[in-house]
Order: structure tokens, then C-alpha cells, then sequence
């Protein structure tokens, strides 16, 4: 395929297929690794690796400083720098792995609840911050490409090998502990890793390992990785003060009922995950340009939302019984935060639009601002309330950021709409 060519028609459809596959392939792998996580954990325990998994996803993006997006961003438009793009990635995320596991280890005491045990956490810090870094920015290369079924095939594999290490733990003579099950991960994460980057290299060819391609683009890169630090503080931010103020039986609940709702949220993932690369595409012909595809991605995100929601609420009662006795309190809190689909349906079209046209500065000040105003909330309501105090903050900061993201896009529009042909404001 020319490297600046559009894709044929009909590409979105078979690329969000293909997406759809592989997050509906892999969610029966992660459904039984949740529950086998819940019933040898206990709740305590699985809160515990919920506020770390919150602590990795938040500071995840970070170790790689943007050059997944910035990857996708050229490879998206000239494959050609696919290869160097690579090299420079998995270089930078290398060196900023360091740094930002580092800062985790130093502020652990702070952000955790005092039961973390420290091997954990460094283990899972491992596993997410280095080895799954190399597995995103190898998939990266695919989401460029539009080769989706081969991001899927690194998408099912990941949790795939992850789930045969938690069984072969699970199948021994020792105790099962969190260290352990932190342990088998990270092997389990190691071994894909090395899979992905070699999927990655038949691909578009050996790494070119340099730095110079960020540099010259640190700031952008910058940019997208406060924006994704930001945009996981905001999803993420719950689990970690829940676990911290109200304890980790707390978190444990919460994140069982939060990990359901990201279940029914697939299709969704898939959609935004195959229109990604197209945002850039598009976008670089002007914010008008991105106007369809974002009307079509709302027509069909809004149609499943609206039927995920009451079919999650109906479910919900359900879930103990998968779960185990220790989580009774899970189905009123799926139910209460069923309404997160449309609401996280309609923040995230926004806000890839306006990384396409070339606005991840104002995606990323909007991010900041009402990551903020969450994090102030859950410390203000969780203390008295517990995890209702974190339902409220969460769908109230989540309403926030969609109209905010929304009039940003309007202001765009508007101004694009008053630009004289020579590409000035009138007088």
C-alpha cells in the first residue's frame, strides 16, 4: 500500500471487526484470570493489586514520553518510518522506564495502602512499565499499518500467557501469595514481549536505535504522554484513594465492578482503537476533514451504549455468584456505574479528535484540569462515603470532562469556520 494512501472503503468496518475480535477473544481469557484473581486473592488482597495495577496504568504512558503516538502518528501517514519510530520508542521507553519506576518505588508509601508488599510492586512495575511497553509500541506498528489482525493476535497473546502462568502457579505445591502471582506475570509478560518484537521487526524490519526521531519531537511527545498520564489519573485515580482512605476490601469491591463495566465496554475500545490511526489521516487535512468519520464513530457509539446500559443493570446481580461471597457488595456499584458507557463513550470522541486536528495541547490542559477536580472530589467524598463517595466523583468528573472535551471541539470548528481563504481570522 502507497504509505499515503487512503485505505479502500469498507477498511474501518473490517478494521473494527478484527479489533472486536480480538477484545471479545480475549475477554473470556481475562473474565476467568479476574475471577481466579478474586477467589485465591480474597478481596483485600485483590484490592491491594488494584491500587498497584491503578499506580501502573497511570504512570505506564509516562515511561514511554508519547513515542507510541508519535509512532503511530508518522508510520500512520509514512510507513517507511515505521522501523526508525520503532527503535526510537523502545529506546526512550527503556531510559524513562527507569526514571518513572523509580519515582513509583520512592512515593509507594504515599499513594499505596501500608499492606503493599514491596517485591510486588516491583515486579508488577517490571512487567508493566518495561516488558508491556515493548508490547504496545510492537502493536503500534500494526495500528499504523492498519494490519489490525495482527494487533489482535498481540492483543489475545498477552493475557493468553498470563493466564497459563497464573495456572501453572496455581497448579504447584507452594502458597499462593501476591508476590507470586506478580512473579508469574511478569515471566509470563517477558515471553510475550520478546514474541511482539519479533512479529514487530518481519514486519517493517529491523529497529534503528536511535534517539534522534523524538527528539526532534519531544515536546508533541511530551504532550501525548501527559495527556495519556492525565486521561489514566482520571480512570484510575478512584482505585488508588479508595484503596489508600478506605481500605483495600474497599478498592477490591470497587475494582471487581469496574473491571465488569470495562468488559461491556469492548465494542467500544475496538471502534475507537481502529479509527485511531484514520484521526491522524484525516486530521492532517484540517479539522474539517473530521467531521464525518467523528459523526459516524458517535452514530455507532451511542447505538451499543444505550443498549449496553440496561443489559449491564439487569446482569449485575449475577456477579456474586461468579465472584464469590466476599464480593456481595459488586452489583449495586456495577449498576451505579453502568451509565460510565455513554458518558466515557462520548469524552473519548472528542478527545481523539482533537489529538487528529493537531489540539493535544488543549486535550491535554482539559485532561489536567479535571483530573484535578476528580482527584479533589474522591478526597473529599470517600473519607465520609466510601465507594459511593467514589461513584459520585467518578461519573461527575466523567460528565465534566465530555463537556468540556465537546466545547473545545466546537470552538475549533467555529474558528476554522471564520478563517479567511489566505488562513486568517477576520477583522
Amino acid at each position: 500500500m502507497n504509505p499515503a494512501s487512503e485505505p479502500p472503503p469498507g477498511t474501518l468496518a473490517r478494521n473494527t471487526a478484527a479489533l472486536a475480535v480480538g477484545f471479545f477473544a480475549r475477554t473470556p481469557i481475562l473474565l476467568v484470570y479476574f475471577v481466579l484473581a478474586t477467589r485465591t486473592l480474597g478481596v483485600a488482597d485483590y484490592g491491594v493489586l488494584a491500587a498497584i495495577s491503578a499506580v501502573c496504568a497511570i504512570t505506564g504512558p509516562l515511561a514511554a514520553f508519547g513515542s507510541t503516538h508519535l509512532l503511530i502518528r508518522h508510520a500512520s501517514q509514512d510507513l517507511s518510518t515505521a522501523r526508525s519510530w520503532l527503535g526510537s520508542g523502545l529506546t526512550v521507553s527503556a531510559l524513562g522506564s527507569l526514571v518513572v519506576g523509580a519515582f513509583v518505588l520512592a512515593t509507594a508509601p504515599v499513594l499505596l495502602p501500608p499492606e503493599t508488599p514491596y517485591a510486588a510492586l516491583a515486579l508488577l512495575l517490571a512487567g508493566e512499565l518495561v516488558l508491556a511497553r515493548i508490547v504496545e509500541m510492537c502493536s503500534a506498528v500494526f495500528v499504523a499499518s492498519e494490519r489490525m489482525h495482527l494487533k489482535t493476535l498481540i492483543q489475545i497473546g498477552l493475557p493468553v500467557a498470563r493466564l497459563g502462568a497464573v495456572l501453572i502457579l496455581l497448579a504447584g505445591p507452594w502458597s499462593i501469595t501476591l508476590t507470586r502471582w506478580a512473579l508469574a506475570g511478569v515471566i509470563a509478560t517477558g515471553v510475550w514481549s520478546v514474541l511482539a518484537l519479533v512479529l514487530a521487526i518481519r514486519a517493517v524490519g529491523r529497529p534503528g536505535w536511535s534517539m534522534a526521531p523524538y527528539l526532534r519531537e519531544w515536546r508533541q511527545g511530551l504532550l501525548f504522554a501527559a495527556g495519556l498520564g492525565v486521561d489514566n489519573v482520571h480512570n484510575e485515580a478512584d482505585k488508588i484513594v479508595l484503596a489508600r482512605l478506605d481500605g483495600p476490601v474497599a478498592a477490591g469491591v470497587y475494582a471487581a465492578a469496574y473491571r465488569i463495566l470495562e468488559v461491556a465496554y469492548t465494542p467500544i475500545r475496538a471502534l475507537l482503537g481502529a479509527a485511531f490511526p484514520r484521526m491522524f489521516r484525516h486530521g492532517a487535512a484540517g479539522s474539517a476533514a473530521l467531521r464525518p468519520l467523528l459523526r459516524r464513530l458517535l452514530k455507532y457509539g451511542l447505538g451499543y451504549s444505550l443498549l449496553a446500559v440496561p443489559a449491564v443493570v439487569f446482569l449485575a446481580p449475577l456477579v456474586p455468584r461468579i465472584l464469590g461471597d466476599e464480593f456481595a457488595n459488586v452489583a449495586p456499584v456495577l449498576a451505579s456505574l453502568a451509565v460510565l458507557i455513554p458518558l466515557r463513550t462520548v469524552r473519548a470522541l472528542p478527545a481523539d479528535t482533537l489529538t487528529g486536528a493537531g489540539y493535544q495541547g488543549r486535550r491535554t490542559v482539559a485532561q489536567l484540569v479535571v483530573a484535578v477536580v476528580n482527584v479533589v472530589l474522591l478526597l473529599a467524598l470517600v473519607p465520609p462515603w466510601g465507594i459511593r463517595g467514589a461513584v459520585f466523583a467518578t461519573l461527575v468528573a466523567e460528565a465534566l470532562l465530555a463537556v468540556v472535551l465537546w466545547t473545545m471541539w466546537w470552538q475549533v470548528r467555529l474558528v476554522v469556520r471564520q478563517l479567511t481563504p489566505d488562513g486568517t481570522l477576520p477583522r
